[in-house]
């Protein structure tokens, strides 16, 4: 077993899942834990002096923040599909695809690529602002 210090605002998951795929493990198979800023993992030294070479923290949070945004919008989008069915059900079907209700469900599908055109997360260089990144909700 292995030991690094690590920022506990790391995105752990993911340093241990480059480290799988340098091993060639899944990563159920790779033991790992965490004690404070010191990561215990079951490979061997040179690999994860490997992995931490290659591990970008900040690429990962980036990813786990728009991951998290995906999963909020995916919730709030079926939090309203009630709305949809019921239009189309009851024949008001373009009368709904004018109204409010769908521009914000569609404002909520075009979030991600709006992040990115934007550069919501690339302007953030840090971990810990990636991981308290919230966008602005339609």
């Amino acid at each position: 077993m292995s030991v690094c210090t690590i920022d506990p605002l790391w995105p752990v998951g993911e340093l241990v899942a480059l480290c799988a795929r340098l091993t060639g493990k899944e990563v159920r198979e790779l033991r790992a834990s965490q004690a404070g800023d010191q990561l215990f993992v079951e490979v061997d030294a040179a690999t994860l002096k490997r992995a931490l070479a290659e591990f970008d923290p900040v690429t990962a949070a980036r990813r786990l923040a728009l991951g998290r945004v995906r999963a909020e919008r995916n919730r709030r989008l079926a939090a309203t599909d009630w709305q949809a069915l019921r239009a189309i059900e009851q024949g008001r079907l373009p009368e709904f695809l004018m109204g409010p209700e769908a521009a914000r469900r569609q404002a909520l599908r075009d979030l991600p690529a709006r992040l990115a055109a934007e550069g919501a997360l690339e302007r953030l260089a840090d971990c810990g602002a990636l991981n308290r990144f919230e966008p602005t909700w339609p």
